[in-house]
C-alpha cells in the first residue's frame, strides 16, 4: 500500500507543471447567450491551448499507471477485492458471533 502512495505522488517538474495551470475566466452571459440558440462558440486559441496542455499533463501524470482509466479500474478492483475479504472473515465470525448469543 505504501509502494502505490509513494507511486501516486508527483514528481516536483509535475507538480510545478500542474500548480502553474490557472483557472480560466468565464463570461456567463456570454455562455448564456450561447446556450439560447446563439451562434456557435468560438474558442480562443490561448484557451484551446491551455486545455490542451492541462490534458497532456494528466496523461503523462497517469501514463506510469496505463492512463487514467486502468489506474480507476485498478483501485475499483482493489476495493472489490477488500470489501470480498471483509465479507468472507464476517460470515464465520458472523456464524460464530449468532451461535454464542
Amino acid at each position: 500500500m505504501e509502494a502505490m502512495r509513494k507511486m501516486l505522488v508527483p514528481s516536483t517538474a509535475l507538480a510545478a507543471k500542474l500548480n502553474a495551470i490557472q483557472p480560466l475566466a468565464i463570461d456567463h452571459a456570454k455562455l448564456a447567450w450561447i446556450g439560447q440558440g446563439g451562434q456557435p462558440l468560438k474558442v480562443d486559441p490561448l484557451l484551446a491551448s491551455t486545455v490542451s496542455g492541462a490534458q497532456r499533463t494528466f496523461e503523462e501524470a497517469m501514463r506510469p499507471f496505463g492512463g487514467i482509466g486502468s489506474t480507476v479500474k485498478q483501485f475499483e478492483e482493489q476495493r472489490a477485492v477488500q470489501k470480498s475479504l471483509l465479507a468472507s472473515l464476517a460470515g464465520p465470525f458472523g456464524d460464530i458471533a449468532k451461535t454464542s448469543q
